[in-house]
């Protein structure tokens, strides 16, 4: 593994470049299964810049977004629409120590893959044991296909027996898989290989 191309960009520029993307798919099919927030509990992990956290806030749940850039963080939190919003909170926290609130609905959009096998397989044990029962999962899990599997060692990635084993537990509300030819985050060619994901407990 002597690449690693998703470690070495500057994820400021990453936040400079996805700024108000339309609502991911996966936010959309969360909304769908559990409906206004009514002020219910949830997490935005890995939130980055919040593109996905002012979708749920905006839906009326009160959401901790977690993540461990604090550039991402405070570009959240200097979003026109979040500052000083009673239903946002936020914490700063790697995978490898972050202790989740009960609630009913964690978002992972594209952040579980960058964390190492061992890190990845705990932080789904505790996203298990942190939502309510009927509570939902939403976020993108990446492909053996993926151009940064065997060339990055800080990630993980699964083949289709292997995300279905880690949907055992859950009511599937949305898998679809895809790939696709684009880009990466600075703009280098890549073949994407991922696994859109919404379950309920």
């Amino acid at each position: 593994m002597s690449e690693n191309n998703s470690a070495d960009w500057n994820w400021n520029d990453y936040f400079d470049k996805v700024i108000d993307p339309p609502m991911r798919e996966t936010v959309g099919h969360a909304l769908e299964a559990l409906g206004k927030g009514d002020g219910r509990q949830a997490v935005d992990l890995g939130c980055g810049s919040g593109n996905d956290t002012v979708h749920m806030v905006k839906a009326g749940f009160k959401v901790h977004a977690i993540d461990g850039s604090a550039d991402g963080l405070a570009r959240l939190r200097a979003r026109p629409d979040m500052q000083g919003h009673k239903n946002l909170t936020t914490e700063q926290s790697l995978y490898e120590i972050v202790k989740l609130p009960r609630n009913v609905w964690i978002n992972a959009g594209f952040a579980l893959p960058f964390s190492k096998k061992d890190v990845f397989e705990r932080i789904w044990e505790h996203i298990y044991d942190r939502l309510e029962k009927g509570g939902v999962f939403s976020g993108q899990l990446f492909g053996f296909n993926d151009t940064w599997h065997g060339k990055v060692a800080d990630m993980n990635f699964h083949d289709m027996a292997g995300i279905e084993r880690l949907l055992q537990k859950y009511t599937t509300l949305h898998l679809r898989e895809e790939e696709s030819d684009g880009t990466d985050a600075v703009g280098r060619p890549k073949h994407w290989h991922i696994y859109h994901i919404v379950i309920q407990k």
